[in-house]
């Protein structure tokens, strides 16, 4: 039967009743979408694969608990990151060999040292916001509640802040 013509809801439906032509139709039209995901993140072909297969194994286990007033893919791909962020926790982190180099800290090169307060890409309140996490490491409840907002958007403020920070310094650096 071909079902390259229905929607991913009624394909998950007909799969939760162990109909497996609609999940190989599920598979085929979501692959590249999610193995291009995970390499990018990953930036790991073989982690990407492992990774894939377990998202797909999930997928099959949880697949009664899929609720079709939800987008398929949404719920996928939320099932493709808790993979991907439960693979990465899993990893040991490889331990440093212990060398004199890794232990001292070299002097702040003079053409890269900068006061924050004249970093003109910034605003006043993103400056503060990075003063606040970076020198008097604030955590990002404190931050929200400071300035009355959620820590979700405290983390957007904070990353936006340093993009643009990353920005000044590139042109600080390329100009020098």
């Amino acid at each position: 039967m071909d079902y390259s013509g229905q929607q991913d809801d009624v394909l998950m439906k007909r799969y939760q009743g162990t109909d497996l032509v609609a999940f190989e139709t599920l598979y085929h039209r979501h692959k590249g979408k999610a193995y291009g995901y995970l390499v990018k993140r990953l930036k790991d072909p073989a982690l990407a694969d492992e990774v894939f297969q377990n998202a797909f194994i999930k997928l099959h286990r949880k697949r009664h608990q899929y609720n079709p007033n939800l987008s398929f893919l949404n719920w996928f791909f939320i099932i493709l990151r808790s993979e991907m962020l439960d693979y990465l926790r899993k990893q040991k982190p490889v331990e440093e060999e212990f060398r004199e180099e890794s232990v001292l800290v070299p002097e702040p090169s003079p053409s890269y040292v900068f006061n924050l307060a004249t970093v003109g890409s910034l605003s006043k309140k993103e400056k503060e916001f990075l003063q606040l996490r970076y020198l008097q490491e604030w955590s990002f409840e404190d931050l929200s509640k400071k300035f009355k907002t959620t820590q979700v958007n405290a983390r957007k403020i904070i990353s936006r802040s340093l993009k643009k920070l990353r920005k000044e310094i590139g042109s600080i650096k390329s100009s020098h």
